[in-house]
């Protein structure tokens, strides 16, 4: 189920299709690169060809908060970095969903886009949340105004640690055209990064007001 690609871009959801678990090796920070951030934690390793991002950091709102706050990302995905719009395609059940990405690629590349499914896991013992996500690619035609980004697969986490949560991420995708491999791997740590800084901002400034009410309820 591992992509098996040279040049591999970040796919958020992402993003909530975010994605089918994909076994992740060992890290070893004397072979991966890392940088930190305002308790922001981005590596980035290389396994079986292709480019992986793994992120991390503490937050103060629950699962729930977030489960929430990526339910509305078709109505506002401003927190993801270079989204355009998240479209959910289909819902399959109440934790699984057909999700379609578009992604603002900086010029001169064509913007890209993905399609995903979004399965979510809550465990009511630990209060873990994990989003499972993995590539649909075929699931629906292409846009002819972009490019369509393949083997997307990732896995979003957040669990209690200590009095707060540790929010992760580990992901990877092929952008496919003609991106240089130096390029997509700038911009694979770049926008893990910001979308990190972004979800700080938003619980923060309590932008999405919608979704204060659920801050620390389980």
């Amino acid at each position: 189920m591992k992509p098996t690609h040279t040049t591999t871009l970040y796919v958020y959801y992402l993003l909530l299709g975010t994605f089918c678990a994909i076994t992740i090796p060992a890290l070893s920070l004397a072979n991966s690169d890392v940088t930190s951030r305002q308790a922001i934690e981005v590596t980035t390793f290389e396994s079986e060809g292709a480019q992986h991002v793994v992120a991390k950091m503490l937050v103060d709102f629950t699962p729930q908060y977030f489960l929430n706050m990526m339910s509305l990302s078709d109505e506002n995905c401003a927190w993801i970095d270079k989204c355009v719009s998240v479209t959910v395609l289909k819902k399959r059940d109440t934790a699984q969903k057909l999700i379609q990405t578009h992604i603002n690629t900086p010029w001169p590349f064509k913007d890209r886009d993905m399609v995903v499914t979004s399965r979510s896991e809550y465990d009511k013992t630990t209060k873990i949340l994990t989003i499972f996500i993995e590539d649909a690619s075929n699931d629906i035609p292409q846009h002819p105004d972009r490019i369509r980004m393949t083997n997307v697969y990732g896995e979003w986490q957040i669990k209690p640690h200590h009095e707060l949560f540790e929010l992760s991420y580990t992901g990877t995708a092929n952008p496919n055209g003609n991106i240089p491999q130096s390029f997509a791997l700038r911009f694979l740590k770049a926008s893990t990064q910001q979308t990190f800084e972004n979800l700080q901002i938003i619980r923060e400034s309590k932008i999405d007001h919608r979704l204060d009410n659920i801050i620390n309820h389980d």
